[in-house]
């Protein structure tokens, strides 16, 4: 693969790589294999959300799956040049999905940060994620055992809390939700 090369969905669909990736406004970045704890911590709140979720008309979905976010009205996979893949990402409309993913932004994601993912998900994906209208942003970081709980208002995220010991934690998202901080991180040692 050529790294200089811009690159779109219709590409990415014929990549045959043993590693996931993502595509940010054409370049390919290679999203590498979570360590332990980052599965650990999104196995927790994959169960945690998809429990809440459960019978009511919310999708809730976890890495790998693909988020194609289209920059122009065009979604048509030659168009889209940007395709992330979200530890945990939450659709509110289900019109968004489609039998290879999602079309458009969630109304949450959920990324756990590691060192090799910290600035991708702090930076790259913290201005991608409100530029595309993702509502709401969580940050959890299974070293520090902290959960950062980002909402946007006016096209950019505010911090609404950090999260670093045992208590609920509200999303904004799902009303009635609270993840209990020590549920998140249960089995940590």
């Amino acid at each position: 693969m050529d790294l200089t090369k811009s690159y779109n969905y219709a590409d990415y669909l014929t990549w045959e790589f043993p590693e996931y990736g993502e595509l940010f406004r054409g370049q390919f970045v290679p999203k590498p294999t979570p360590w332990t704890a980052h599965q650990r911590v999104l196995g927790n709140l994959t169960g945690l959300v998809a429990n809440h979720a459960k019978g009511k008309l919310i999708s809730v979905f976890h890495r790998p799956f693909d988020v194609r976010l289209p920059h122009t009205a065009d979604a048509s996979d030659a168009a889209v040049t940007t395709v992330v893949q979200p530890d945990l990402c939450v659709f509110l409309d289900r019109r968004q999905l489609d039998e290879r993913g999602a079309v458009g932004a969630p109304a949450w994601i959920i990324e756990v940060v590691s060192a090799v993912s910290l600035l991708q998900d702090t930076q790259l994906k913290f201005a991608l994620y409100a530029q595309f209208g993702v509502r709401e942003y969580w940050l959890v970081s299974p070293g520090e055992r902290a959960v950062i709980v980002c909402h946007l208002a006016a096209g950019r995220y505010e911090v609404a809390g950090i999260h670093q010991e045992a208590g609920p934690i509200p999303s904004l998202t799902l009303p009635g939700l609270a993840l209990e901080w020590a549920d998140v991180f249960e089995g940590m040692t």
